[in-house]
């Protein structure tokens, strides 16, 4: 090891990238050397804070950060202070850049630094469209260019004649492909235009293994193809508003992953946009349309009594770096808790008049990731959620079980419907992703749009549930702020 025989005595030696070592104990004993591994770019590398929130360290206390160490290098680059020249061993120009990619791949011939060339000046205007000249012989500022066809509010109507027949998606992830869109197709959605991500690369892999037509960057081509009738919302929590609002304030109809909204104030923003743009608005609260809840409802629609409801979860640890735990994506009870919340509300068929939730003393009220939420529906109906992330061997995750007058209807985890013990239904788990679709998809042709309602109403609950635990006290859902 050369470094060893280079290094003075008691140096340190820093390695970087993942290299071969073949260390030897006597060249680092007879001078005490001190070997080092550096982590990626430098401090703020896999800190969330960092690099996902932007928040930066203060540079009298940390001076070379993963930005500021980048910045550095290209500024030595652009002043020629630091020269790369000589590590270069193939260049390509960037329209060749699958040529790169394959030399690395195949191995073929030894290769060090591989540099992609771009052009230095843009490629010039065909004759036509090149900006004529002035009489001073200076060029005229060029025209601003067309941009493309933005869909402006619409009034309540004119999305009528979306037919859900072009679907443009955003968001390229696992839930996405191994679940939404599956259960999308089974419900009889089959023209799938467009997939977004937020760089585009993973939009272009969704878009070969699930047969969409394009695949972009970035959600604005998606919401601006006034071709497209559907825009299916499956990102980052915290984006879920805002692009809701904006496909909506377009006319689209809108299926929009939990949870709807944050804030009141964006689910305020959301309804509006519903309001005035007359698309359909469905929320994935999947569970209420599974087989299991269908029929427990019918079981309990003859009902004389209110309907006590405990619903059990055991959603098990995670990770500290799952979103669960981060703030801004709302944590458990926004991010999770939302789902049981309106499965509670559809099982009892009442709204909800009033909500008390409690947190466990481990980590901060919003990301405790063991919480217990009551709610009083208009009838005189209780629910309680008690979530907890345990998950005791065989214990299945979901268990609801709902007494009404001498009747007592259980759903174990979604594979079996039991109704004053005796089996009703019973299979394979379904947790209803596909007949939400199905429902979906008749509503965007027109078909009853009632359960939106109910799908707001549930979204309301859960943000009235995050007041409740700042106080750990009822909130009151007719001003859900006090």
């Amino acid at each position: 090891m050369r470094a060893t025989a280079l290094a003075r005595d008691r140096a340190q030696i820093v390695v970087v990238g993942d290299v071969g070592l073949g260390l030897l104990r006597a060249p680092f004993y007879d001078k005490e050397l001190t070997l080092r591994f550096a982590r990626s770019y430098g401090p703020g590398r896999y800190e969330r804070e960092y690099e996902d929130w932007g928040v930066d360290y203060p540079a009298g206390q940390v001076r070379w950060t993963e930005g500021r160490n980048q910045e550095a290098v290209l500024d030595l680059l652009a002043a020629g202070r630091l020269r790369v020249d000589d590590l270069v061993t193939h260049a390509f120009p960037i329209d060749a850049a699958p040529r790169a990619y394959e030399l690395v791949a195949g191995r073929g011939e030894p290769y060090l630094g591989i540099r992609l060339d771009y052009p230095d000046e843009a490629p010039a205007l065909p004759a036509s469209r090149r900006p004529a000249d002035d009489t001073d012989g200076s060029a005229a500022p060029p025209r601003p260019r067309p941009r493309p066809r933005v869909g402006l509010p619409r009034q309540r109507g004119v999305a009528a004649g979306r037919r859900g027949s072009r679907v443009g998606w955003i968001g390229a992830g696992t839930f996405s492909g191994a679940v939404l869109l599956p259960a999308f197709r089974a419900a009889g959605f089959d023209q799938f235009v467009t997939v977004a991500s937020a760089g585009g690369r993973s939009a272009r892999s969704f878009a070969d293994r699930h047969g969409f037509a394009g695949a972009v960057a970035g959600a604005d081509a998606v919401l601006d193809d006034d071709d497209i009738d559907v825009v299916v919302i499956a990102t980052p929590h915290a984006t879920h508003a805002g692009l809701a609002a904006r496909a909506l304030e377009r006319g689209r109809h809108v299926w929009c992953e939990k949870p709807l909204a944050l804030s009141f104030d964006e689910l305020e923003r959301v309804e509006k946009a519903a309001a005035a743009g007359g698309g359909v608005l469905v929320v994935g609260f999947n569970r209420r349309f599974s087989p299991p809840v269908r029929a427990a409802r019918a079981a309990l629609a003859a009902r004389t009594g209110p309907l006590s409801t405990v619903y059990r979860i055991a959603a098990g640890a995670v990770p500290a770096s799952h979103w669960y735990n981060d703030r801004v994506q709302g944590g458990r009870l926004l991010g999770e808790v939302c789902h049981f919340l309106d499965t509670c509300a559809a099982l009892a068929g009442s709204e909800v008049e009033a909500v008390a939730a409690l947190a466990g003393r481990e980590a901060e009220l919003l990301l405790a990731p063991d919480l217990a939420v009551s709610l009083r529906h208009a009838d005189g109906s209780l629910s309680t959620v008690a979530y907890s992330s345990a998950r005791p061997r065989g214990a299945r995750k979901e268990q609801i079980e709902a007494l009404a007058g001498s009747r007592l209807v259980r759903i174990d985890d979604y594979r079996e419907l039991v109704v004053d013990g005796r089996s009703v239904w019973k299979g394979a788990q379904d947790k209803g992703h596909r007949d939400a679709a199905a429902a979906f998809l008749r509503m965007c042709r027109g078909g009853d749009a009632a359960v939106t309602a109910e799908l707001l109403a549930s979204s309301r609950a859960t943000l009235a549930a995050a007041d409740a635990l700042g106080v750990e006290a009822v909130c009151s859902l007719g001003d859900p702020r006090v």
